[in-house]
């Protein structure tokens, strides 16, 4: 089992869907990958088991070319369980799953 905490902003996504996201910094990122080499799914994903506060769930990350780090999506339910609202700095734990 892999286990990261990382620090970072939520932000909001411009286009359709209001779609908010936690970016992993770029230099975690390319650890990461180094790491995690061979194991992604498709679309560059990577299942894992995410933490913000108190609430946990299962989801996944994604390569995103453009900042060239892995993005969580941050669903409703967690921003409201934990008041995330965006551009909040939130400490977030994840742990890869299925390595």
């Amino acid at each position: 089992m892999l286990e990261f905490k990382i620090k970072t902003k939520v932000w909001k996504y411009s286009g359709a869907g209001g779609w908010f996201f936690a970016s992993v910094p770029k230099k975690v990122t390319a650890d990461l990958k180094k790491i995690l080499k061979g194991t992604a799914k498709p679309w560059g994903s990577y299942k894992v088991k995410a933490q913000i506060g108190k609430t946990t769930w299962d989801t996944s990350l994604f390569s995103d070319t453009k900042s060239k780090s892995l993005l969580l999506p941050v669903k409703k339910e967690i921003r409201k369980k934990e008041q995330i609202v965006e551009d909040k700095i939130i400490n977030i734990k994840l742990t890869f799953l299925n390595l």
